[in-house]
């Protein structure tokens, strides 16, 4: 496909609770076009590219765990050249996207973070969120709960303590 010829594209918005696929009209080349979802109105930035070529790495951590680090060099709509370099750190083993010579592909960043990769071509995408911030928000989570639970119990056990020495009189007078 000619970059010329890159009129109009469909777009994943890259909020991972929104499915919204934007239809985007091309107006004018440019190496970043910056889009709010009309249904969830999420902003982001995408980069519509012809892709030259793409490597990809695997470093193996654990039995679960590896980590790819990626080169694509790629061509924007305004016919400048250029190379992504970006890792993923995945739970699961071999992940990996197909991106070939000549495909055409968009690079959607939130908050300047790459978070998908569509490629028109194959109309296939991956997406790259951050689990550690799930996982950091659901261990803080748990905190609070047992922080509350914990909390609770103390303030039962206060109030029972008080109850037993209201009603056992002789228990009061030792105290005073």
């Amino acid at each position: 496909m000619n970059i010329n010829d890159i009129k109009q594209v469909s777009i994943l918005c890259p909020n991972k609770y929104c499915n919204e696929t934007i239809l985007y009209e091309i107006k004018a080349p440019a190496r970043s076009f910056a889009i709010e979802c009309p249904s969830c109105s999420t902003k982001f930035n995408s980069q519509v590219v012809v892709v030259r070529s793409k490597r990809s790495r695997g470093k193996k951590v654990d039995d679960i765990l590896s980590i790819r680090d990626y080169s694509v060099r790629v061509w924007f709509l305004t016919g400048e050249e250029d190379l992504f370099e970006f890792s993923d750190s995945a739970f699961l083993k071999d992940r990996d996207f197909e991106l070939r010579q000549r495909d055409v592909a968009i690079f959607t960043y939130l908050n300047n973070r790459l978070t998908i990769i569509q490629n028109l071509t194959i109309n296939r995408y991956i997406t790259f969120y951050s689990y550690k911030r799930e996982l950091g928000k659901t261990c803080l989570i748990l905190l609070s709960v047992f922080v509350g639970i914990f909390f609770l119990c103390g303030l039962v056990f206060v109030v029972l303590f008080i109850i037993q020495i209201i009603n056992t009189p002789e228990l009061l007078s030792s105290l005073m």
